[in-house]
């Protein structure tokens, strides 16, 4: 019955079908199934949201949003979880940042501790940070610390050698890829891959996943 209502209402011209993400919306993993939303006949009316916070779990139980692309959640029974992504963090800095081999040797120091990072400015892209911040909880008070929420100031800081930033790279593929800035893995047991995700509710399985190609 609960189907059959959520059919009907989303075929609805009025209805406006809420996407959710704390991803940013021009990751390819958001972008590619967003795109097949659109493209199906059901949904001629689709809203997506950028939503800053840790998890978007809650949102979707309060009937707030119908599909939530989200990084690491916190998983419930009652919601249909699809693993759609893993990237690893790195170290992202200029090519000729000053110090460089320097930070590349104290990288796991900036998990456990702030020797070697006392002079360093550390940049977070916002939709990363409540999960970063889960991994540096040991020392992300202490750090000089900058939380952005434009790429593009990103990029700009790392050119003019205000700091380092810790990002996965496809934010920064294509300075990556011209050698404008370069990238440095970690090698820490804390350092987890980040993990995307896209959900909905459990009642309503039958309508997306086909759509959204699982």
């Amino acid at each position: 019955m609960r189907l059959m209502e959520s059919t009907k209402k989303i075929m609805n011209d009025s209805y406006i079908l809420e996407i959710g993400s704390t991803i940013p919306a021009s990751h390819p993993c958001v972008m590619s199934r967003v795109k097949n939303i659109y493209r199906h006949e059901f949904f001629r009316n689709v809203n997506v949201s950028y939503l800053k916070g840790d998890d978007l779990t809650k949102s979707l139980l309060k009937q707030e949003i119908d599909i939530a692309f989200m990084i690491n959640p916190n998983f419930n029974r009652d919601i249909r979880y699809h693993l759609i992504g893993q990237e690893d963090i790195r170290l992202i800095c200029a090519s000729d940042y000053p110090g460089k081999s320097r930070i590349v040797s104290n990288m796991n120091r900036l998990i456990d501790s702030n020797e070697g990072w006392e002079d360093d400015i550390i940049m977070y892209y916002d939709p990363y940070y409540f999960f970063l911040k889960s991994i540096f909880v040991n020392n992300i008070l202490h750090q000089k610390k900058m939380i952005v929420d434009h790429i593009t100031v990103i990029k700009n800081f790392l050119r003019d050698h205000v700091g380092v930033a810790i990002l996965p790279e496809i934010i920064l593929k294509n300075e990556l890829e011209g050698g404008e800035l370069v990238s440095f893995p970690f090698d820490h047991p804390k350092v987890e891959k980040i993990e995307y995700y896209v959900g909905w509710r459990k009642d309503e399985d039958k309508i997306y996943s086909e759509i959204i190609n699982m």
